[in-house]
């Protein structure tokens, strides 16, 4: 999960790794962790703006 993590990391230019680039590497891949989040409103859009 953390090769995951480090392009969200990078990409926003952050300086650690921390849960937000967890949950964004978790909403980033088709499956039941992003469709049960997606199903709560918490989408990866939603999720970056609000981080």
């Amino acid at each position: 999960m953390t090769a995951c993590r480090r392009p969200a990391a990078l990409g926003r230019k952050d300086k650690h790794i921390g849960t937000l680039h967890l949950l964004l590497a978790l909403l980033s891949r088709p499956g039941t962790v992003a469709e049960v989040l997606t199903d709560h409103g918490i989408t990866y859009a939603t999720a970056e703006t609000r981080g």
